[in-house]
């Protein structure tokens, strides 16, 4: 007798098939579960970061402490470019294009701080 006429002989491999696929589902299953924990978790850290982050910009008494962060942010670059004017061996054109750029960083800085008062 075949395969075909007796099917009983096939019987072990195709119950092991049917039990391999049925792994497989179940493994494809646990996959998608433990992405979405994983993308839950990010969230989860993300959102404990950005209220540690709005916490750590206040004060106690409530006020924002942005206006601090952006004058220092300033000063800096403002030391920035007085050391290049003073340094004598910087060309000329190199000096402009640091002022190009600390004028942009410092637009920006105004730009985001107006933009968050609103």
């Amino acid at each position: 007798m075949c395969y075909i006429c007796d099917p009983s002989k096939v019987a072990k491999p195709v119950e092991f098939a049917q039990r391999v696929k049925k792994c497989v589902k179940l493994h494809d299953i646990a996959l998608e579960e433990q992405q979405k924990k994983k993308e839950l978790n990010r969230l989860k850290r993300q959102r404990v970061l950005a209220a540690q982050q709005r916490a750590k910009s206040k004060r106690s008494d409530g006020e924002s402490t942005d206006e601090e962060e952006i004058e220092r942010q300033l000063l800096g670059f403002v030391k920035v470019f007085e050391k290049m004017i003073e340094d004598e061996d910087v060309d000329h054109r190199t000096k402009r294009l640091v002022l190009a750029k600390v004028n942009n960083q410092i637009l920006i800085k105004i730009n985001i701080f107006l933009a968050e008062k609103e």
